[in-house]
């Protein structure tokens, strides 16, 4: 029996009582002791409990603030039998499907584009505890279009993840870690956002020489992006001689990991093998650094305004057609490509700088984007692959929005200046130039303010 009822603008909920659809005044539900809206509410957009009163659900405007009669909304026949929600009065109906999502269609059905969701109360209240604990809303003023009647969210997004709303609600109700994920639910024009804030940088180094761009980087990121963070540092190398790389600032923050090279793809992508172990499920952002990436400015604002801002809510350009369309859209947002044989495949990325903002959700997307473009182009050694890689990477930050794409491949360095690269307008700079004319110099400078033991 259903108890509450969670009514707002944007997820469009009716009632289930039974097994059925209903649509009638909430207060002729003996059971009901509670509805939840999304209002304007103290100067702000807030979850608001409402005891059930003689109100209507407008399903047109998706609002409380317009009464429906009840004989303007009937229900024929059973919801498991694909019963019809007709709205008396209006031209069209609404289909309930077995899954029981209800999608619009007849005349002005465009103007219905959304899809109700039925609510038992387990759901509802497992919903709303994580709406309560991590809402975060965007502007006023898209919120106020939010409000208009047209927006509609039937789908949550981790990430790029596109999830299924009934599928959000049974993985809430079984009380999975989504504390630790990020919350996405994208509106028409609006996007809704909650993430929680527990930064990691990644470095992967694979040869001896990388040491040194090491300590330089880790410097940077204390001293010059007074970073408070965690640091993970995945070599392949003794776990002694890493440490000794490490400045004092970082010890107690840092964590060395052992990197395993099970085969061609982790030796091409030593971040997708990190990922896939789940070492990272508990931090968003990972940030993830080549070891010639130095730090330039404060990092902290930069990660926070990527983890709570909307720079998730550009669109994704779809280069899939045709027949393609379709599946890219029920999976989510994939990147594409378009080879010089016209084929088109997926792909995942590596970069200098890479952010991903919810490593659980991502690995599918990363699995699946690694093995369709080493399946096409035979191995991680191909010509090609590098070519391809670097170019997705390029197209993934700027559609993250993460860093401004310009400064991932700047080269602006002073190369007269002995103590650290010029500075320029960004938060990182990459310096392979400036480090590889200065490599001898600063393997000779760290070495001897090492501890001689070590030395």
């Amino acid at each position: 029996m259903m108890t509450s009822a969670l009514l707002t603008y944007d997820l469009r909920v009716l009632c289930m009582e039974h097994g059925k659809l209903i649509a009638r005044a909430l207060d002729t539900l003996a059971d009901l002791t509670h509805v939840v809206s999304l209002q304007w509410y103290n100067g702000g957009w807030n979850l608001v409990t409402h005891t059930p009163e003689q109100w209507w659900y407008d399903i047109n405007a998706g609002c409380f603030d317009r009464c429906v009669p009840e004989a303007r909304i009937e229900v024929e026949g059973d919801l498991f039998d694909a019963g019809i929600c007709r709205l008396t009065g209006l031209d069209g109906y609404f289909h309930a499907q077995l899954s029981g999502a209800i999608t619009p269609f007849g005349a002005m059905a465009h103007r219905r584009e959304c899809r109700f969701r039925l609510l038992d109360g387990d759901d509802v209240r497992a919903l709303w505890h994580v709406m309560k604990e991590r809402w975060v809303l965007g502007d006023n003023q898209r919120l106020a279009q939010a409000c208009s009647g047209e927006s509609t969210i039937w789908e949550v997004h981790f990430g790029r993840l596109v999830v299924e709303f009934k599928d959000f609600l049974i993985a809430a109700r079984e009380r999975l870690r989504l504390s630790q994920q990020e919350l996405l639910v994208m509106a028409e024009r609006s996007i809704h956002r909650a993430v929680p804030y527990k930064p990691v940088v990644f470095y992967s180094l694979t040869q001896t020489e990388q040491l040194a761009e090491l300590a330089l980087s880790l410097r940077s990121l204390v001293e010059c992006g007074r970073y408070q963070g965690d640091v993970c540092i995945a070599s392949a190398m003794p776990a002694q001689r890493v440490e000794a790389f490490i400045p004092a600032e970082l010890k107690g923050r840092h964590r060395l990991v052992r990197l395993c090279m099970s085969g061609e793809r982790d030796k091409a992508m030593p971040l997708l093998a990190s990922l896939a172990s789940g070492m990272f499920d508990e931090y968003a952002p990972v940030v993830c650094l080549k070891s010639s990436v130095l730090v330039t400015r404060p990092l902290d604002k930069t990660l926070r305004r990527f983890a709570q801002g909307a720079s998730l809510g550009a669109p994704v350009e779809h280069v899939f057609e045709g027949d393609d369309a379709p599946q890219a859209n029920k999976h989510g947002a994939f990147l594409g490509a378009e080879l010089p044989e016209g084929h088109k495949i997926r792909y995942g990325f590596t970069m200098s700088v890479v952010v991903v903002p919810s490593t659980r959700q991502q690995k599918t997307f990363l699995e699946e984007a690694l093995r369709s473009a080493v399946s096409y182009l035979g191995n991680p050694r191909h010509p090609a692959y590098a070519e391809h890689e670097a170019g997705i990477f390029h197209y993934v930050a700027a559609v993250l929005g993460a860093f401004d794409p310009a400064l991932l491949t700047q080269r602006d360095c002073n190369l007269d200046d002995q103590a650290m690269p010029g500075q320029v307008d960004g938060t990182f700079l990459c310096c392979e130039e400036w480090l590889d004319s200065h490599r001898k110099t600063l393997m000779r400078s760290h070495l001897e303010s090492l501890p001689r033991t070590l030395s």
